[in-house]
Protein backbone atom coordinates (compact mmCIF):
# COMPACT_ATOMS: atom_id res chain seq x y z
CA UNK A 1 0.00 0.00 0.00
CA UNK A 2 0.95 3.45 -0.43
CA UNK A 3 1.88 4.49 3.34
CA UNK A 4 2.39 8.78 3.28
CA UNK A 5 2.00 9.87 6.92
CA UNK A 6 2.55 13.38 8.15
CA UNK A 7 4.94 12.66 10.83
CA UNK A 8 4.10 15.61 13.62
CA UNK A 9 0.77 14.49 13.60
CA UNK A 10 1.37 10.69 14.47
CA UNK A 11 2.92 12.00 17.53
CA UNK A 12 -0.04 13.99 18.47
CA UNK A 13 -2.04 11.03 17.30
CA UNK A 14 -0.36 8.65 19.73
CA UNK A 15 -1.10 10.68 22.45
CA UNK A 16 -4.41 10.50 22.20
CA UNK A 17 -5.13 6.86 21.58
CA UNK A 18 -2.05 4.21 22.95
CA UNK A 19 -0.05 6.27 25.21
CA UNK A 20 -1.59 5.71 28.01
CA UNK A 21 -2.03 2.56 29.81
CA UNK A 22 -5.18 0.72 31.15
CA UNK A 23 -5.05 0.42 35.16
CA UNK A 24 -6.31 -2.45 36.84
CA UNK A 25 -8.36 -1.81 39.51
CA UNK A 26 -11.40 -3.02 41.20
CA UNK A 27 -14.13 -2.24 39.00
CA UNK A 28 -17.34 -4.27 39.16
CA UNK A 29 -16.51 -5.34 36.08
CA UNK A 30 -20.22 -7.26 35.38
CA UNK A 31 -22.25 -3.88 36.02
CA UNK A 32 -19.77 -1.94 33.28
CA UNK A 33 -20.61 -5.14 30.62
CA UNK A 34 -24.42 -4.61 31.25
CA UNK A 35 -23.97 -1.07 30.61
CA UNK A 36 -22.08 -1.69 27.60
CA UNK A 37 -24.77 -4.70 26.98
CA UNK A 38 -27.44 -2.18 27.37
CA UNK A 39 -25.77 0.14 25.27
CA UNK A 40 -25.47 -2.17 22.20
CA UNK A 41 -29.53 -3.38 22.93
CA UNK A 42 -30.76 0.00 22.52
CA UNK A 43 -28.68 0.96 19.28
CA UNK A 44 -29.33 -2.20 17.44
CA UNK A 45 -26.10 -3.50 17.41
CA UNK A 46 -25.45 -7.01 17.13
CA UNK A 47 -21.93 -7.02 18.75
CA UNK A 48 -20.24 -10.45 20.03
CA UNK A 49 -18.50 -10.59 23.41
CA UNK A 50 -15.31 -12.03 23.86
CA UNK A 51 -14.07 -14.17 26.43
CA UNK A 52 -11.77 -11.27 27.90
CA UNK A 53 -14.85 -9.06 28.41
CA UNK A 54 -15.43 -6.79 25.63
CA UNK A 55 -17.72 -6.64 22.68
CA UNK A 56 -16.95 -6.29 18.74
CA UNK A 57 -18.81 -5.64 15.75
CA UNK A 58 -16.98 -6.24 11.98
CA UNK A 59 -19.10 -3.63 9.63
CA UNK A 60 -17.17 -4.85 6.48
CA UNK A 61 -15.87 -7.85 4.99
CA UNK A 62 -11.87 -8.05 4.21
CA UNK A 63 -11.19 -5.78 1.29
CA UNK A 64 -10.98 -7.62 -2.10
CA UNK A 65 -8.10 -5.33 -3.16
CA UNK A 66 -5.82 -7.82 -0.52
CA UNK A 67 -5.15 -11.31 -1.86
CA UNK A 68 -4.94 -12.95 1.68
CA UNK A 69 -7.16 -13.13 5.16
CA UNK A 70 -5.49 -12.88 7.24
CA UNK A 71 -5.47 -11.23 10.79
CA UNK A 72 -2.72 -9.81 12.62
CA UNK A 73 -1.03 -11.23 15.57
CA UNK A 74 -0.45 -9.83 18.80
CA UNK A 75 3.15 -8.46 18.10
CA UNK A 76 2.34 -6.99 14.54
CA UNK A 77 2.80 -3.67 13.70
CA UNK A 78 -0.47 -2.20 12.69
CA UNK A 79 -1.56 1.39 10.29
CA UNK A 80 -5.10 2.14 11.33
CA UNK A 81 -7.53 5.02 11.55
CA UNK A 82 -9.19 5.25 15.23
CA UNK A 83 -11.99 7.17 16.86
CA UNK A 84 -12.54 6.50 20.69
CA UNK A 85 -15.78 7.97 22.23
CA UNK A 86 -17.80 7.54 25.77
CA UNK A 87 -21.24 5.59 25.32
CA UNK A 88 -22.84 8.84 24.68
CA UNK A 89 -21.38 9.41 21.88
CA UNK A 90 -19.06 12.13 23.03
CA UNK A 91 -15.99 12.13 21.19
CA UNK A 92 -12.22 12.13 22.87
CA UNK A 93 -10.15 11.64 19.78
CA UNK A 94 -10.43 11.28 15.30
CA UNK A 95 -7.02 10.20 13.18
CA UNK A 96 -9.76 11.38 10.25
CA UNK A 97 -10.33 14.66 12.17
CA UNK A 98 -6.61 15.39 13.61
CA UNK A 99 -3.86 17.60 10.87
CA UNK A 100 -4.17 15.86 7.48
CA UNK A 101 -5.90 12.39 8.46
CA UNK A 102 -3.76 10.21 8.12
CA UNK A 103 -4.07 6.72 10.31
CA UNK A 104 -1.61 6.05 13.01
CA UNK A 105 0.73 3.17 13.28
CA UNK A 106 1.68 1.25 16.74
CA UNK A 107 2.96 -2.36 17.79
CA UNK A 108 0.24 -4.06 19.21
CA UNK A 109 2.61 -6.05 21.69
CA UNK A 110 3.67 -2.74 23.70
CA UNK A 111 2.84 -2.34 26.98
CA UNK A 112 1.98 1.27 26.50
CA UNK A 113 -1.03 0.03 24.64
CA UNK A 114 -4.26 0.21 26.24
CA UNK A 115 -5.26 -3.61 26.28
CA UNK A 116 -8.81 -3.44 24.62
CA UNK A 117 -7.22 -1.68 21.59
CA UNK A 118 -4.66 -4.43 21.74
CA UNK A 119 -6.55 -7.25 21.73
CA UNK A 120 -9.70 -5.69 19.59
CA UNK A 121 -7.66 -4.64 16.59
CA UNK A 122 -6.25 -8.40 16.22
CA UNK A 123 -9.57 -9.58 15.18
CA UNK A 124 -9.86 -7.21 12.57
CA UNK A 125 -8.46 -8.26 8.58
CA UNK A 126 -6.65 -6.12 6.11
CA UNK A 127 -9.42 -3.13 4.73
CA UNK A 128 -11.61 -4.17 7.90
CA UNK A 129 -13.97 -1.60 10.05
CA UNK A 130 -16.10 -1.99 12.78
CA UNK A 131 -16.33 -1.32 16.27
CA UNK A 132 -14.50 -2.25 19.82
CA UNK A 133 -16.90 -1.45 23.14
CA UNK A 134 -14.51 -1.79 26.37
CA UNK A 135 -15.22 -1.78 29.94
CA UNK A 136 -12.79 0.52 32.04
CA UNK A 137 -10.16 -2.21 32.81
CA UNK A 138 -8.67 -2.75 29.55
CA UNK A 139 -9.07 0.94 28.48
CA UNK A 140 -8.46 4.26 30.82
CA UNK A 141 -9.37 2.71 34.43
CA UNK A 142 -10.24 3.71 37.82
CA UNK A 143 -8.33 7.04 36.94
CA UNK A 144 -9.73 7.78 33.80
CA UNK A 145 -8.48 10.34 31.45
CA UNK A 146 -8.82 13.77 32.65
CA UNK A 147 -6.91 15.25 29.86
CA UNK A 148 -9.32 13.64 26.93
CA UNK A 149 -12.29 13.60 29.56
CA UNK A 150 -13.00 10.62 30.37
CA UNK A 151 -14.26 9.93 33.53
CA UNK A 152 -12.79 7.36 35.72
CA UNK A 153 -14.60 3.48 35.58
CA UNK A 154 -15.94 4.36 32.54
CA UNK A 155 -16.81 2.17 29.11
CA UNK A 156 -15.52 3.37 25.94
CA UNK A 157 -15.64 2.62 22.56
CA UNK A 158 -13.39 2.82 19.47
CA UNK A 159 -14.29 2.90 15.52
CA UNK A 160 -11.43 0.45 13.81
CA UNK A 161 -10.50 1.30 9.97
CA UNK A 162 -7.18 -1.27 9.64
CA UNK A 163 -5.62 -0.75 6.52
CA UNK A 164 -2.91 -2.45 6.92
CA UNK A 165 -0.07 -4.47 8.98
CA UNK A 166 3.33 -5.83 8.92
CA UNK A 167 4.75 -8.89 11.39
CA UNK A 168 7.51 -6.35 12.74
CA UNK A 169 9.24 -2.99 12.98
CA UNK A 170 12.08 -4.18 10.21
CA UNK A 171 9.21 -5.09 7.81
CA UNK A 172 7.21 -1.92 7.99
CA UNK A 173 10.43 0.08 7.72
CA UNK A 174 11.48 -1.47 4.68
CA UNK A 175 8.53 -1.57 3.17
CA UNK A 176 8.38 2.44 3.20
CA UNK A 177 12.01 3.06 2.18
CA UNK A 178 11.68 0.62 -1.05
CA UNK A 179 9.03 2.76 -1.84
CA UNK A 180 10.94 6.13 -1.49
CA UNK A 181 13.69 5.17 -3.23
CA UNK A 182 11.59 3.75 -5.82
CA UNK A 183 9.25 7.10 -6.15
CA UNK A 184 12.07 9.29 -5.62
CA UNK A 185 14.17 7.16 -8.22
CA UNK A 186 17.72 7.26 -5.84
CA UNK A 187 20.30 5.68 -6.50
CA UNK A 188 21.84 3.40 -3.43
CA UNK A 189 25.25 2.24 -3.21
CA UNK A 190 25.42 -0.18 -0.44
CA UNK A 191 22.27 -1.44 1.51
CA UNK A 192 23.91 -2.86 4.73
CA UNK A 193 22.22 -6.09 6.69
CA UNK A 194 20.76 -3.33 9.16
CA UNK A 195 18.20 -2.23 6.63
CA UNK A 196 19.92 0.96 5.96
CA UNK A 197 20.51 2.34 2.64
CA UNK A 198 23.34 4.57 1.65
CA UNK A 199 24.44 6.90 -1.39
CA UNK A 200 28.24 7.60 -1.45
CA UNK A 201 28.57 10.91 -2.72
CA UNK A 202 32.11 10.85 -2.37
CA UNK A 203 33.70 7.82 -0.26
CA UNK A 204 36.55 9.87 1.59
CA UNK A 205 40.14 8.55 2.83
CA UNK A 206 39.04 4.64 2.50
CA UNK A 207 42.42 4.16 4.29
CA UNK A 208 41.32 6.42 7.52
CA UNK A 209 37.45 5.30 7.98
CA UNK A 210 36.32 5.18 11.64
CA UNK A 211 34.68 2.34 14.02
CA UNK A 212 31.30 1.80 15.25
CA UNK A 213 32.74 2.58 18.80
CA UNK A 214 34.85 5.81 17.56
CA UNK A 215 34.38 9.47 18.25
CA UNK A 216 34.10 11.58 15.32
CA UNK A 217 33.42 15.56 13.68
CA UNK A 218 30.98 15.36 11.16
CA UNK A 219 28.42 17.83 9.44
CA UNK A 220 24.89 16.01 8.98
CA UNK A 221 21.45 17.15 8.27
CA UNK A 222 18.18 14.87 9.02
CA UNK A 223 14.78 15.02 7.67
CA UNK A 224 11.24 13.14 6.92
CA UNK A 225 10.44 11.69 3.79
CA UNK A 226 8.43 14.53 3.51
CA UNK A 227 11.36 17.03 3.20
CA UNK A 228 10.82 18.35 6.37
CA UNK A 229 14.47 19.36 8.30
CA UNK A 230 14.39 18.12 12.14
CA UNK A 231 17.93 19.24 12.70
CA UNK A 232 20.82 20.50 10.36
CA UNK A 233 24.34 21.00 12.46
CA UNK A 234 25.29 23.47 9.82
CA UNK A 235 22.54 26.39 11.29
CA UNK A 236 24.97 26.64 13.99
CA UNK A 237 28.43 27.06 11.98
CA UNK A 238 29.74 24.36 13.75
CA UNK A 239 30.60 20.79 13.07
CA UNK A 240 29.45 18.36 15.74
CA UNK A 241 31.68 15.86 17.87
CA UNK A 242 29.46 12.15 18.11
CA UNK A 243 30.22 9.34 20.02
CA UNK A 244 29.22 7.17 17.43
CA UNK A 245 29.14 4.17 20.71
CA UNK A 246 26.58 6.41 22.50
CA UNK A 247 24.65 7.55 19.34
CA UNK A 248 21.70 5.81 17.05
CA UNK A 249 22.66 2.49 16.15
CA UNK A 250 21.97 4.00 12.05
CA UNK A 251 24.60 6.27 13.09
CA UNK A 252 27.41 3.74 14.22
CA UNK A 253 26.88 1.23 11.41
CA UNK A 254 26.34 3.53 8.70
CA UNK A 255 28.93 6.20 9.07
CA UNK A 256 32.05 4.23 9.22
CA UNK A 257 30.73 2.94 5.42
CA UNK A 258 33.06 6.30 4.84
CA UNK A 259 36.43 7.62 5.20
CA UNK A 260 37.48 10.61 6.27
CA UNK A 261 35.91 13.64 4.16
CA UNK A 262 33.88 11.35 2.83
CA UNK A 263 30.11 12.08 1.98
CA UNK A 264 26.49 11.07 1.28
CA UNK A 265 23.17 9.90 2.43
CA UNK A 266 21.72 7.46 4.72
CA UNK A 267 18.39 5.91 5.12
CA UNK A 268 17.79 4.44 8.54
CA UNK A 269 14.89 2.61 9.40
CA UNK A 270 13.09 3.22 12.71
CA UNK A 271 14.47 0.55 14.85
CA UNK A 272 18.03 1.37 14.12
CA UNK A 273 17.03 5.64 14.96
CA UNK A 274 14.32 6.04 17.44
CA UNK A 275 11.86 3.32 17.72
CA UNK A 276 8.76 3.13 19.61
CA UNK A 277 9.71 6.20 21.34
CA UNK A 278 10.39 8.76 18.99
CA UNK A 279 11.18 12.32 20.32
CA UNK A 280 9.85 15.64 20.58
CA UNK A 281 10.26 15.97 17.31
CA UNK A 282 10.30 12.43 15.43
CA UNK A 283 7.28 10.34 15.66
CA UNK A 284 7.50 6.83 16.51
CA UNK A 285 8.38 4.39 13.96
CA UNK A 286 9.58 7.02 11.39
CA UNK A 287 12.69 6.20 8.97
CA UNK A 288 15.25 9.31 8.88
CA UNK A 289 17.42 10.54 6.18
CA UNK A 290 20.80 12.12 7.33
CA UNK A 291 22.68 13.61 4.51
CA UNK A 292 26.16 13.57 6.58
CA UNK A 293 30.03 14.29 5.90
CA UNK A 294 32.76 12.91 7.96
CA UNK A 295 35.24 15.66 8.71
CA UNK A 296 38.04 13.65 10.96
CA UNK A 297 38.36 11.30 13.81
CA UNK A 298 39.53 11.65 17.31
Amino acid sequence: MNHSYNPVLLLVLMMYFVILSGCSDDTDAASEGDVIAAYLSANGIAAQKTDFGFYYIIDTPVNANFADTLKPLSNYLVITHLKGALLDNTVFGDTKQKGDGQPIVFDLSHNRIIEGLRRGIALFGRGQSGRLFLPSRLAYGSGGDPVLGIPPNTPVMYYVELQDFYPNESAYNDSLITQYIREQRIAIDTTLSSGIYITIVDPGDTRNMPGNQDTIVMQYQGYFFSGELFVDSRSVGIADTIDLGQSISGWSRGIPVFGVGGRGRMIVPSQMAYGFDGTDTIPPYTPLIYDIRLLSIQ
